[in-house]
């Protein structure tokens, strides 16, 4: 069976890079949604999506909002399985001018849950990989779960094996 991994973009910027990075991405989608395939075009197979994009699967369940006076933009939506880290890589190249951030999650939350951390400096274009302080917290952060709560339901999963 196949999971989700949940992906959270933000870029930080001007507001009318935030904003011409935006319609780019819609224009590219057909919709105001991100569309993996609008940045990176690959074909029909799941091989070939996965060798260009990093994952097989195109974006679903996307969310974008652009707030704080237009200087931070944020993508979030899922992938199957991984990261499309290439998209990401492109995505940071292609827009030296801002600050991007990416945190992604593996949907199963635990202890070593699989998540990470890429990072680009406003003027480099250049993404680079940042290792999480907590694991756990990032996964709950980035799925929008109360840590404490999840703590909770790993114990009792936990005592009912």
């Amino acid at each position: 069976m196949k999971s989700y991994i949940r992906n959270k973009m933000t870029f930080r910027g001007e507001s009318e890079d935030l904003r011409a990075l935006r319609d780019r991405i819609a224009e590219s989608a057909g919709s105001e949604a991100i569309s993996l395939a609008g940045i990176i075009p690959a074909g029909e197979s799941e091989e070939e999506r996965k060798e260009l994009w990093g994952t097989e699967s195109e974006a679903e369940e996307t969310d974008v909002i652009l707030y704080r006076n237009d200087t931070i933009l944020e993508y979030t939506f899922d992938t199957l399985s991984d990261p499309p880290v290439p998209v990401f890589r492109k995505l940071a190249s292609d827009n030296p001018g801002l600050r991007m951030t990416v945190k992604w999650a593996h949907e199963d939350i635990g202890p070593d849950s699989r998540c990470g951390i890429f990072e680009s400096e406003e003027g480099s274009g250049e993404l680079t990989e940042a290792e999480p302080d907590d694991a756990f917290e990032l996964a709950c952060e980035v799925w929008d779960r109360d840590p404490d709560e999840e703590r909770m339901e790993l114990e009792i999963n936990f005592m009912e094996e």
